[in-house]
């Protein structure tokens, strides 16, 4: 799900351990956080980390900035997954096997009347 950022701050959705902090070509930079019990939270299209792997981070702390990257279409956004699986990836069939509808745990950017705390969110949206 993509996010367009009203600031640059990119924030975790929930404690956790920093699985992967990389930078990538194509999408800039990649956090994805293991949080306690059955999922993980993927953070792409980032210009800056602010962590590292190994890392343990909680909710709300800061873990980057977000950015244009070639894959960002023009438009500064997050793009944000919550997987089930390691290393979560969609399968090559456009499938969302191992992924879970982000939604349920963070409404609030895409209708502003059922808002949600904004410390809840990956980003301020706009």
């Amino acid at each position: 799900m993509d996010f367009k950022a009203k600031d640059g701050v990119v924030r975790a959705v929930a404690d956790g351990r920093v699985a992967i902090a990389v930078i990538d070509p194509v999408v800039g930079g990649t956090v994805i956080v293991r949080h306690q019990g059955w999922y993980l939270s993927v953070y792409m299209h980032l210009e800056e980390m602010a962590v590292e792997a190994g890392e343990d981070v909680h909710r709300g702390e800061r873990i980057g900035t977000v950015g244009l990257t070639p894959a960002s279409g023009g438009v500064v956004h997050l793009h944000f997954e919550l997987c089930t699986d390691f290393p979560c990836v969609p399968p090559q069939d456009g499938g969302l096997d191992g992924t879970v509808d982000p939604l349920k745990y963070l409404d609030g950017c895409e209708a502003e009347a059922r808002g949600m705390a904004e410390h809840l969110l990956p980003v301020l949206c706009e």
